[in-house]
């Protein structure tokens, strides 16, 4: 469960990210009178959803508690970079389309947070949703960026962007070019703790240039304390 909102008296809309569906939305009647429904985001349910034609919204018929993540409510660091790889997944994650790397990707992040783990979600998530950076040649001409040398690049415009069709915002060293791009490819453990800082201001820009202004915003404050 990604978030819980309260609808009427008694009612609580639900946004789920699923293994099986992807992303949807459901109702859960009477939610707000009852103690049987886990509402913390952070822990994993498992859910029986009932889908009726002509009904936007699925119905919660069923749920339990399938994976309990307490330790993280101990900790305010771990519980903002997982409140931070759901926000991502709200942004990011397209209705009813079924994303099993993405999937497994943010329960390995809950299951043990950390901010390179998040910053290396944010980068494969965009080019999961197809939104990945080019960052080996000039998204414009096409000229290739040779190995090893710094690049100017512009989230927005999707990668690199040679001085001679304008450039990019951000400069980015040879090193963390590479780095950067594995993380992006799928590779774990491609970033360390310096490239932080970058990698989240990149995923936070190309968030923003494919409508994910708001969570990205928020997604970019908790990922880079």
């Amino acid at each position: 469960m990604t978030k819980a909102v309260s609808y009427g008296d008694a009612d609580v809309i639900l946004h789920l990210f699923t293994e099986r569906l992807g992303a949807v939305s459901a109702i859960a009647h009477r939610a707000k009178r009852s103690d049987k429904l886990a509402r913390e985001p952070l822990h994993t349910l498992q859910v029986t959803l009932d889908e009726r034609e002509g009904r936007e919204l699925m119905t919660l018929a069923e749920s339990r508690l399938a994976t309990p993540r307490l330790a993280l409510l101990s900790s305010l660091d771990a519980m903002e970079l997982a409140g931070g790889a759901l926000a991502l997944v709200r942004t990011i994650a397209p209705p009813r389309v079924v994303e099993p790397e993405l999937w497994a990707r943010v329960v390995a992040l809950l299951d043990a947070p950390s901010r390179v783990a998040l910053a290396e979600l944010g980068l494969r998530a965009l080019s999961i949703a197809g939104f990945g950076l080019e960052l080996h040649a000039c998204v414009a001409c096409g000229a290739p960026c040779p190995s090893g040398k710094a690049a100017l690049v512009s989230p927005e415009r999707g990668g690199v962007v040679c001085r001679a069709c304008g450039g990019g915002r951000l400069w980015l060293s040879g090193e963390a070019r590479a780095a950067i791009a594995r993380a992006g490819e799928g590779a774990c453990g491609a970033l360390d703790e310096g490239h932080i800082p970058r990698a989240v201001e990149i995923v936070s820009l190309a968030l923003a240039a494919h409508g994910g202004v708001v969570d990205s915003r928020r997604w970019a404050t908790m990922s880079s304390r």
